[in-house]
């Protein structure tokens, strides 16, 4: 009886220590199927080739297309002007770059590159790293007639890297529809 209850006691004591170890955080595997593409002819004016997977909806209006990601609480959200004059050029570029400036208080980065794309245009590209819910954008035009921006929403700000392989899809599907890109008179 006296061994049952020493053996007992050992095991309760050596259950005990204070040698706790975090678990580490484990985020879902997210799926993501290989993209396919097809054309989108927009209002006669721009055309490109847009992942079957989204959803589209537009606001002519205002020139918006959203491009939505189900599955991942993300958008891609393009606006498309008209050009009237070189002044009015100057105040989209700069009404696009006051709201890439709103993420620098939470951005730990924001990368501009200029690109050449695979259709002979230029664009600049706009990288923002940090817990910001855009964290891609990207400005074209052919300075003339046509102007085009996009950027990729998430519904809530990216903690760490736990949307990474997210973004990496969305972003290479934003360079497809800059590589396929085509405005119309």
């Amino acid at each position: 009886m006296i061994c049952r209850f020493n053996f007992i006691l050992f095991i309760l004591l050596s259950g005990c220590s204070q040698n706790f170890q975090p678990k580490p955080k484990a985020f879902n595997q997210i799926y993501l199927p290989k993209p396919s593409y097809n054309k989108l002819l927009v209002s006669n004016n721009y055309s490109f080739e847009r992942n079957e997977i989204t959803k589209k909806s537009e606001n002519k209006e205002y020139g918006w297309l959203n491009l939505s990601y189900f599955n991942q609480s993300a958008e891609v959200l393009l606006t498309y002007k008209k050009i009237n004059s070189a002044k009015h050029l100057e105040s989209l570029i700069n009404e696009s770059f006051k709201l890439i400036s709103k993420h620098q208080n939470k951005a730990s980065s924001i990368v501009e590159t200029e690109i050449k794309t695979l259709n002979n245009k230029t664009a600049k590209i706009i990288d923002i790293k940090g817990e910001v819910p855009t964290p891609f954008q990207f400005i074209i035009t052919d300075s003339t007639e046509n102007f085009m921006r996009a950027a990729l929403y998430f519904e809530k700000p990216i903690k760490g890297d736990s949307l990474v392989p997210v973004v990496d899809y969305i972003k290479r599907d934003m360079l497809h529809i800059l590589n396929t890109l085509s405005w119309y008179e």
